[in-house]
Order: structure tokens, then sequence, then C-alpha cells
């Protein structure tokens, strides 16, 4: 609600107490603070939105991973860290994955991993074998999608695993 108040009285020209001109501000006025509203309604429930989705994500019953093509970790499953032992404070990159999940052969995996930036849709990649934290080699079934892109540009890649 917008409330005008007038410090002096004015005749009964146009709309009551305002001129026309002023009527028609005081409707933009009204206008441009609806469309204000409207905005921080829609990113409130955009926020929430996002809010869910990293719950679910998190949550999710499968090993999870959605990293950025520079190399950042966006999201890690709470199932990711038990299977490997890996924290996310420890896997903050790929680059931070590769090596411990692939030792010697990072380097082909970190190369191979950033060529899947470019995928349009789901791709199958197969069986990998990795490494967790204790030291034992555990055999994963890795699939990259792509996400889109984050507001700066950069490419979303999301890698649901199955391990065996």
């Amino acid at each position: 609600m917008v409330e005008v108040y007038l410090f002096e009285e004015k005749p009964d020209i146009d709309e009551g107490p305002f001129l026309k001109e002023e009527r028609g501000l005081i409707n933009a006025i009204a206008e441009n603070i609806g469309h204000i509203i409207e905005r921080l309604r829609a990113e409130d429930a955009r926020k929430k939105s996002e809010e869910r989705l990293q719950r679910a994500i998190f949550a999710s019953p499968f090993p999870i991973m959605i990293h950025a093509e520079d190399g950042e970790i966006l999201q890690l499953s709470n199932v990711w860290s038990k299977i490997t032992g890996y924290t996310v404070e420890e896997l903050q990159t790929v680059g931070d994955w590769s090596i411990r999940a692939y030792g010697e052969r990072h380097e082909f995996v970190k190369e191979y991993i950033d060529k899947l930036y470019s995928l349009d849709k789901e791709f199958d990649e197969g069986e990998w074998t990795v490494k967790i934290k204790n030291g034992q080699e555990r055999i994963w079934h890795f699939s990259s999608a792509p996400l889109g892109n984050l507001p700066g540009g950069r490419r979303l890649l999301i890698e649901p695993n199955l391990n065996k």
C-alpha cells in the first residue's frame, strides 16, 4: 500500500486532490513497488528451491559430485564422503580428488575430466578403479551429465557414481 499525504488542500481537479500528473506519478511508484515485491518473492522462492536441491544432493543415497570446469567442487553428497573417507574440506577441487583417488594417473584422469565439460548430454564413462582414504581400491561406475553454466559462465557437471 502506498499512502500519500498533502500538507495543504488542493482543488478537486482531475482525480480528487491530485493533479493528473501527480496521480500518474503515484500510480507509477505503486506499480514499481509491486514489481519489486514480486521480484523479492521470486528470489525467495528460488533460494528455497536451491536449498532443497542442495539438501537432496547432500542426502542422496548415491555418491554424487557437482563441479565446475575450473575444478571447484561445488557439492559433494554425504555418501561420497562416507564411502571414500574424504571430507568436503579435503576435496575442494577435482584435482584434489584426482590425486587422492588415482595417484600417479591423476594427470591423465584430470585431463579426461576436463574434456567432459564439453558434453551436451549424459555420458557413461564406465568403470574406474579409485583408491579411498584407507588405501583400499574400489571400482566405481561413473557417468556425467552437463548442468549448464553458472552466472560467470563456468560450465557444470554432475557425476553420480555406483560403488561396486
